[in-house]
């Protein structure tokens, strides 16, 4: 649990070493300033009138307390307004430190936050796309969100138990002064109630691990119960998806339960063992070590301050406990993520894109490509080969010539999208070579790559801002003509008939279109980067037969305008890779691939395959 602790404060202090030891020198002053009006306590009810007398520490101190004051000049009769003015300047001192100290507190609470979440959501978004399809959607946002917050409540927590443990440390620094044998004997029985507690605290780690996986449970059935809720519906399955829901929200229930039980437990442990403990040390000072009445009275101010404050320590450390876990499954999703990074996705990878692009000119080939989805972590021995019958595709060998058009076909499951993918530099070939104009393309190069490549899904999913918002998402710095440009060529001239125009917002995921309006600016996006190579991937299968057709026409427009040569299209012009599977679309390729059980069946135009 310590260690957990440390590594998340050093990561704290990573993140603005300065702050943090503001944050805490600031919390030190503040203790220093609480002691110092303790301290104050006794010249005070001594000035007052209060009779203190002996040779005790505290005597001595009401003593020079006195002495400082005549030697300053001060009249006896101001003794007692100067000696609480300074009291009560000493009061205002340590709340306003206190309040710097929360402040401070919260502004690095903020910032660890902030830190950690870029940090963490840059590993998900650079890591390998065969591993974050392997990945439940609820678990990675659970992760970059509650699982965050408890974080940073962890370190907030953290930042609180060393305010308070300056600020018991202090006391015990007094009361050692005051009577050494009496805080001894606190901090021994403050020990053993802590080693007693050693339990309490592996009990709350478990329990805020178990709690976290069930929350991490319900995140992911939520999205996908929100995402499958129109079949829920149409099934009338809405009672048993709620009581399955529920379910799920009870372990949640029953595992916080568990949590708040042991805390309550354990506090009441430490303030009933506290209170004895006091009890002892009480009839140990008048009974056995005689203890004089000025020494006992600040000792007892300062012991029924320090035993809250133990309680305190103990409370939160147990708080902190059980959420440090999420802390532990924080660095997991980012080890793992990072285990699978794109290859060249570093950290100083980003001036690589102001690299020389990688355009295609001549060809782009798949060479005895072999493909195998490697299965999570856990799945399979990791010393297990892949087997022959896991692979989804099989020696293939496929060419996509500049300026022309090339079609894949095949039935559900033979491989074409992961053709798609793999194109994209998406996904990397378990086997065989990627090839760019007769070059093979590395794989630090498909980040590249992909700067060249347009590519349209059929699941196609716009984000909750304006038509012109997820245009300029692919291309900022497009320009107003442009725009249109790429929106004609698409066939979604539709948009400036909107009520906003470009303006106008298309609703989570884009529900406010239809599912062939989306299609269509989604191919706009695509088409206004201006690739060398577009990839679409069931890119039409929204449209109706017309407009299918026109946005086809109008792409073969792109690759070979009218009056240009086809030599002249082959160099530099627009390649498209399309998946497919309507005869419609199919007739407007080139060159034709079938895929059958992840191999090329046949190829070549529509004419040669259907003659």
């Amino acid at each position: 649990t310590w260690r957990a602790a440390l590594r998340l404060l050093r990561f704290a202090a990573g993140v603005d070493a300065r702050m943090l030891a503001l944050t805490v020198s600031t919390a030190l002053a503040g203790s220093l300033a609480e002691g110092f009006g303790l301290v104050l306590l006794l010249p005070l009810l001594a000035v007052a009138g209060m009779n203190f007398t002996g040779s005790s520490t505290a005597s001595r101190l009401i003593v020079e307390a006195q002495r400082l004051l005549a030697r300053a000049g001060v009249p006896h009769g101001l003794w007692l307004p100067v000696v609480l003015a300074v009291f009560l300047l000493t009061g205002a001192l340590r709340s306003m430190l206190r309040r710097l100290q929360s402040e401070m507190a919260y502004a690095m609470v903020i910032r660890v936050h902030l830190a950690l979440s870029r940090r963490v959501y840059a590993s998900v978004v650079k890591a390998q796309w065969g591993f974050l399809v392997r990945q439940r959607a609820g678990r990675l946002t659970h992760v970059l969100t509650a699982e965050l917050s408890h974080v940073t409540d962890a370190v907030s927590l953290l930042l609180s138990l060393v305010n308070l443990s300056c600020l018991t440390l202090l006391y015990l620094a007094i009361a050692l002064k005051l009577s050494a044998p009496m805080t001894l004997l606190v901090l021994v029985l403050g020990g053993v109630l802590m080693l007693l507690q050693r339990r309490s605290l592996e009990r709350m780690r478990t329990g805020g691990k178990l709690f976290s996986e069930s929350v991490g449970e319900v995140y992911a059935a939520t999205d996908e119960h929100l995402l499958n809720l129109k079949s829920v519906k149409t099934y009338n399955n809405e009672e048993r998806d709620v009581q399955l829901f529920a379910a799920l929200c009870g372990e949640v229930a029953r595992h916080a339960r568990n949590n708040a039980r042991h805390q309550a437990a354990a506090d009441f442990r430490f303030e009933v063992g506290t209170l004895v403990a006091l009890g002892a040390v009480l009839l140990l000072a008048l009974g056995v070590l005689h203890v004089q009445a000025a020494t006992m009275l600040l000792l007892l101010a300062i012991f029924t301050r320090l035993m809250p404050q133990l309680a305190s320590v103990q409370s939160q450390a147990h708080q902190v406990a059980g959420i440090l876990p999420s802390y532990d499954h924080v660095l997991a999703i980012e080890a793992d993520c990072l285990a699978h990074a794109d290859p060249g996705a570093g950290a100083a990878n980003p001036a690589d894109l102001d690299a020389p692009a990688l355009r295609l000119e001549s060809e782009f080939r798949l060479e005895n490509v072999w493909f195998a989805y490697q299965p999570a972590a856990g799945d399979r021995d990791p010393g297990q080969p892949v087997q022959q019958a896991e692979f989804v595709l099989r020696g293939i060998d496929l060419d996509l010539a500049a300026g022309t058009l090339t079609a894949v076909a095949g039935p559900s499951g033979a491989g074409k999208s992961t053709i798609a993918d793999i194109a994209n530099g998406l996904l990397l070939p378990t086997r065989g070579r990627l090839l760019l104009d007769g070059r093979a393309l590395d794989p630090a190069e498909t980040r590249q790559w992909r700067r060249q490549v347009g590519y349209v899904g059929q699941e196609t999913v716009l984000f909750h801002q304006s038509v012109r918002d997820n245009l300029l998402w692919a291309r900022p710095e497009a320009t107003e003509s442009e725009l249109r440009e790429a929106l004609e060529l698409a066939c979604a001239g539709f948009v400036y008939d909107l009520p906003g125009g470009l303006e106008s917002v298309v609703g989570d995921r884009g529900v406010l279109l239809s599912s062939g309006q989306r299609q269509r600016i989604s191919l706009a996006r695509a088409l206004l980067r201006k690739p060398t190579l577009l990839i679409l991937d069931e890119a039409t299968n929204a449209l109706d037969v017309e407009n299918e057709a026109r946005v086809l026409d109008a792409i073969r427009e792109a690759i070979r305008p009218p009056g240009a040569g086809a030599n002249a299209a082959r160099h530099g012009g627009l390649t498209v890779l399309m998946i497919a599977h309507r005869a419609s679309a199919l007739r407007r390729a080139d060159r034709i691939f079938e895929l059958e059980n992840g191999r090329i069946a046949r190829s070549g135009s529509w004419e040669e395959l259907n003659g």
